[in-house]
């Protein structure tokens, strides 16, 4: 039978895994994280982990609005592996999704 965890057991960073399983060894404070152009501090390039098309990688998805990097990108703003909310854009693939449902809606009525 697996092993049943409490939920601040389960959010602990220390535990948490990226998606292809690799656990992330160490807590990422604030100060340690990098912005996300590319550039990672050491210990968020653990062998195994998925890195986006921007250079992020999975353990830098943590838990909604506790870590905030040096340029200001909160855990929060970070939805999914290469989903990550650009500086100068207020979108992400799931806004854009519902922005285009929006615009076929509205192309509807104006017919």
């Amino acid at each position: 039978m697996p092993k049943e965890f409490s939920p601040s057991e389960i959010i602990t960073p220390r535990e948490l895994k990226s998606p292809d399983g690799v656990t992330t060894s160490e807590i990422i404070a604030p100060r340690e994280l990098k912005s996300p152009d590319g550039v990672t501090t050491s210990k968020i390039n653990a062998p195994g982990e998925l890195k986006s098309p921007d250079g992020v990688t999975t353990s830098e998805i943590i838990a909604p609005g506790e870590l905030k990097s040096l340029d200001r990108i909160t855990a929060s703003e970070i939805i999914a592996p290469r989903e990550l909310k650009p500086l100068d854009e207020a979108t992400t693939s799931e806004i854009n999704a519902l922005g285009e449902l929006n615009r076929q809606m509205e192309s509807l009525r104006v017919k």
